[in-house]
């Protein structure tokens, strides 16, 4: 029989939420979503269809309406709202949290970003992975940018300044050497049919298994955005392996801002400062990068000369360089 999202609830309004076990647990984290929740929300309900599901939405002190839309056009969503924005990982645990106060009992969490859209069909596929191989701690899919394009950070190696040096300097683009660099190449591994072992995988579409989160708080309440996926994923690796899957794909329409790349780089060096890189490592680190991103400068400089559609590319490099400057350090 077809499960909807909407028959995880029992049928009285009053006690909406009371959940019967499920397969699966979606949790959103919100902040001024607009129209691209809406549109995360949507993609849900078509692409989770057959799924025994409940989704959870934890929403960061938005002031664009957005929670008031959640609980007028979504009923079947369970609503919590934070009195402020305390970022990503708080949001998420607050919704672990309520699921274990509540005994939600779903086999699987599903962490997913409020900027993503699912496909209709497919999705199933990564839960029959995931049930086919109980070795399997968490598995990511293929992310595309709103372009199609394939998104850069789905996950990947780990962190060290060689896989660094390698990425920034091509190093992993060469045939030879394509298993180096801190970011998985999709444009390799997306077509295929195997899955892809890696060290890391994205928090924008994370499916694991609920089994495996404690009651302890999964994600690190210090990182605002960004690299607390890495840090979930050190903790998931010590209960099996950390995959890609190239059955199913999800669309990221990500937001580019400066604020972003201000957290970018400062979490960066807070998670490298944890993982013991000292102050030489450091500065020869941030040369690294510094250096990659003006070699990238020059080359699509050259680019945007010839094809005058580059020139977005390279104001976004530029962007990086200064953020990098003035954010690197804490």
């Amino acid at each position: 029989m077809v499960v909807c999202a909407q028959r995880s609830f029992v049928a009285d309004p009053a006690q909406r939420f009371v959940l019967k076990k499920m397969k699966l647990v979606v949790i959103v984290v919100n902040w001024n979503g607009g129209e691209k929740l809406t549109r995360c929300l949507d993609s849900l309900q078509a692409g989770l269809r057959g799924l025994d599901f409940a989704c959870v939405v934890v929403d960061n002190a938005s002031t664009d309406g957005s929670d008031a839309q959640i609980e007028t056009r979504y009923p079947w969503v369970r609503l919590l709202r934070s009195a402020v924005n305390a970022g990503y990982g708080v949001g998420n645990n607050k919704a672990l949290a309520y699921m274990h106060e509540n005994n939600w009992n779903g086999d699987y969490v599903f962490f997913l970003n409020n900027d993503t859209e699912l496909e209709e069909s497919g999705f199933s596929s990564l839960v029959e992975f995931m049930d086919l191989h109980p070795d399997v701690a968490a598995l990511t899919p293929v992310l595309v940018e709103s372009d199609g394009s394939f998104q850069i950070g789905v996950g990947g190696r780990k962190f060290t300044w060689f896989q660094i040096f390698a990425h920034f300097f091509f190093l992993n683009r060469l045939p030879f050497l394509g298993h180096l660099g801190i970011n998985l190449n999709q444009a390799r591994f997306a077509h295929g049919k195997k899955v892809v072992d890696l060290d890391w995988i994205s928090g924008t579409a994370m499916l694991t298994r609920s089994r495996m989160i404690g009651d302890d708080a999964l994600f690190p309440p210090e990182y605002f955005m960004y690299f607390e996926d890495l840090v979930v994923s050190e903790k998931l690796s010590q209960w099996g392996r950390l995959v890609y899957h190239p059955g199913y794909r999800i669309r990221h329409h990500r937001r580019h801002h400066e604020r972003n790349l201000e957290y970018y780089f400062h979490s960066l060096h807070q998670y490298l400062e944890s993982r013991g890189f000292g102050p030489i490592k450091m500065r020869i680190t941030r040369a690294t990068i510094y250096f990659g991103l003006g070699l990238r400068r020059v080359m699509f400089g050259l680019l945007a000369a010839i094809k005058p559609s580059h020139k977005q590319s390279l104001n976004t490099i530029t962007r990086q360089m200064t953020a990098l400057r003035n954010h690197w350090c804490p």
